[in-house]
């Protein structure tokens, strides 16, 4: 167990995009996520109305409203928001905290048939109150389906060592298959499932790569060396991208969870 403080989240990490990710969110060229794409085929119903706490740019909200949700998204990063309503064309997206959600929204306490939150509950200082709003938003008998970092993902040392995502003010848990579903058990929340999420695949796992080592090696040369060396990055990238795909194999990325509201 370690502590920090102040223990809160710091929303300006998003938009000023201290983790590099972000700037995808922003420029809407994030493909789908991986760890969301089991959520179609783990609904217990296709309709009603749904919120997703975390949004970002609105990927998982705009495919609920696809398959027939009403479907709303939550999010602390207004860049991100405004891509998914200026590209995406999403007209239910809200800025703020979930409990500020909750007070200027007071006709949708209990009425979600729906709540998701993909990679957001390592980011809460405070889970069980976290969990407790969440709870008062959703319908008795609805469904809550979310994702988390896997703590024994492949290389996760590695991870650690090289960047400070994992730390707050950024993540401030790490869970296990079993600490996740003790959590939610604890949380009150029923009929809990908690597996492994969707392998990002390789050549994902190549893009990522690939982008990494761009944005490091334009730092150190000038502008025409890079654009000669990106094809040198690409070759590079394939099998680091498939030595990382075959890991995720063995120790997946990130757990995926699905319950149903008490």
């Amino acid at each position: 167990m370690e502590f920090w403080t102040p223990l809160k989240m710091v929303p300006d990490l998003y938009e000023n995009e201290d983790f590099e990710a972000y700037s995808d969110y922003h420029t809407g060229v994030r493909p789908f996520p991986p760890w969301a794409r089991g959520l179609v085929s783990s609904l217990k119903s296709r309709t009603g109305r749904s919120l997703d706490v975390g949004c970002a740019d609105g990927a998982i909200v705009e495919e609920l409203t696809k398959i027939g949700f009403n479907a709303h998204g939550l999010d602390l990063d207004s860049k991100s928001l405004n891509v998914g309503r200026t590209q995406r064309r999403l007209n239910q997206l809200f800025l703020g905290t979930l409990d500020e959600f909750k007070d200027n929204q007071p006709e949708m306490e209990d009425s979600f048939d729906l709540v998701s939150f993909f990679e957001v509950l390592e980011h809460q200082p405070d889970p069980l109150t976290f969990m407790e709003t969440v709870k008062s938003l959703g319908r008795s008998g609805g469904q809550v389906v979310g994702s988390v970092p896997n703590r024994f993902r492949f290389l996760v040392s590695i991870d650690r060592a090289l960047g400070d995502g994992d730390y707050p003010p950024h993540h401030f848990l790490w869970f296990s298959k079993k600490s996740l579903f003790n959590f939610l058990q604890h949380s009150g929340i029923a009929d809990i499932e908690v597996g492994y999420a969707k392998r990002p695949g390789i050549r994902a796992r190549q893009r990522s790569v690939r982008v990494i080592l761009e944005r490091i090696f334009a730092r150190s040369v000038t502008s025409r060396s890079t654009q000669i060396s990106k094809h040198a990055l690409s070759a590079i990238a394939w099998p680091i991208g498939l030595f990382l795909a075959i890991g995720d194999v063995a120790k997946p990325p990130h757990l995926f969870f699905s319950g149903t509201f008490p």
